[in-house]
C-alpha cells in the first residue's frame, strides 16, 4: 500500500506577508520532520483565519505525531469545506488502512477516485485493499486499473529507465480474462514470462517496487 501523507500546495495569504511567511516556515519545518514546532505554527494561524489547506496541514502534523483521532478531525473539515480536495481522502484512507478500519479505507480511496478516476496509487491501494478483504473479483478490476494506466508508465520510466518492452507488457496485462478453465492457465503464463523477463534483466527492483508486486498477485488471483 502506497502510504505517503500528501501536502496540500499553498496558496498566497491575503492577509499580510506575515502569514505568508508562517505558512512557509511550517511547512519547511514540517519536511525538516520537526513536527511540533510545524504544528504550534499552524495552529497560530488559526486565530487569524481557516482554510481546507491550513486544516489539511494540521491533520498532516497530527498523524506524524501520531495522533489519529486529531488528523482525522482535521481532515474531515477539509472534505466539509472543499468535497473534491482529492488528498484529505486520500489521507484518511491512509490512516484507516494502517489502523485496519478496510471498509472505511475503500469508502475513502473510491471517494478520491471518483474526483481523479485515473490515480494509480489510488487504484493499487484498492487493489492491496480488497485483497486483504478477500474481495478477488474487484482486487482484480483495481490492480488492471494500476497496471494500465499511464501514470503507472510514467512512474517505471522515471524511477527504473525501463523500455518500451515493459511498456507493452503492462497495456497487454489490462486485458480482462476469465478466471477458469484453459484461459486461467494462459493468463498466468503470461504473467510468468514478464516475471522472467524482468529476472533476467537482472533488474534491482524485483521485490519491492509497484509494478511487479500487483503483477504477481494479479496472477495468482486468475487462478
Amino acid at each position: 500500500m502506497t502510504e505517503n501523507i500528501s501536502n496540500s500546495e499553498f496558496y498566497r495569504a491575503d492577509n499580510g506577508s506575515s502569514h505568508e511567511d508562517t505558512l512557509n516556515a511550517a511547512l519547511a519545518m514540517y519536511k525538516k520532520g520537526e513536527y511540533e514546532t510545524a504544528l504550534k505554527m499552524y495552529t497560530d494561524l488559526l486565530n487569524y483565519y481557516t482554510s481546507p489547506t491550513l486544516y489539511l496541514e494540521l491533520g498532516n502534523c497530527y498523524y506524524k505525531l501520531g495522533k489519529n483521532k486529531y488528523a482525522l478531525e482535521f481532515w474531515k473539515k477539509v472534505v466539509e469545506l472543499d468535497s473534491l480536495n482529492k488528498t484529505a481522502y486520500i489521507n484518511m484512507g491512509n490512516l484507516y488502512y494502517k489502523t485496519r478500519h478496510l471498509n472505511f479505507a475503500i469508502e475513502n480511496w473510491l471517494t478520491a477516485l471518483t474526483i481523479e478516476p485515473d490515480d494509480a496509487k489510488v487504484n493499487l491501494n484498492l487493489a492491496i485493499a480488497y485483497t486483504d478483504s478477500d474481495m478477488r473479483a474487484e482486487a482484480i478490476k483495481y490492480y488492471e486499473k494500476y497496471l494500465s494506466s499511464d501514470e503507472t508508465i510514467h512512474i517505471i520510466y522515471e524511477e527504473y529507465g525501463t523500455g518500451r518492452k515493459i511498456e507493452s507488457d503492462i497495456k497487454n496485462a489490462s486485458f480482462t480474462f476469465p478466471v477458469r478453465g484453459i484461459l486461467s492457465i494462459l493468463v498466468f503464463c503470461f504473467f510468468f514470462v514478464i516475471f522472467t523477463y524482468i529476472l533476467k534483466r537482472n533488474f534491482s527492483f524485483i521485490t519491492k517496487n509497484e509494478f511487479v508486486k500487483p503483477i504477481l498477485l494479479l496472477s495468482v488471483l486468475y487462478l
